[in-house]
């Protein structure tokens, strides 16, 4: 990285905004179960409360459960935060696999030039189409 290259990159808020994003993405998505210890697919057709009360489902977001409930008595918030992990687990699985491809392009491309590339993308783009 050149010298000037980190000032500029500190300096574009947008980045800053988006990594800070991300980062707090991932930190849900790897922290994110512990901080609710309901079951997202546990199905409750009556809430029962500590204090003795209870309510059928849907509930409006409460003490108990922060965002409320779906109509079938699961924990929305649980529910977001384990969303959370699979989509943050998909989006790392299709990083790495585009990732590999570039690599691969990139290396046939610096070692045979770039007609095998075209033909190699070619290729790739007509079995993907179908």
């Amino acid at each position: 990285m050149r010298r000037g290259d980190a000032g500029r990159m500190l300096g574009n808020v947008a980045l800053i905004i988006g990594l800070l994003g991300v980062a707090a993405l991932g930190v849900i998505a790897l922290f994110g179960p512990l901080l609710s210890a309901a079951d997202p697919q546990a199905q409750r057709l009556v809430l029962f409360y500590p204090d003795g009360t209870f309510k059928v489902p849907p509930t409006p977001p409460d003490a108990y459960y922060p965002l409320g409930t779906d109509p079938l008595g699961r924990d929305q918030l649980a529910r977001i935060l384990w969303g959370a992990r699979l989509t943050f687990t998909v989006v790392l699985l299709a990083l790495l696999l585009r990732a590999s491809l570039a690599l691969a392009f990139g290396v046939v491309a610096g070692w045979r030039g770039g007609t095998y590339v075209d033909v190699l993308i070619t290729f790739v783009t007509n079995a993907v189409a179908g």
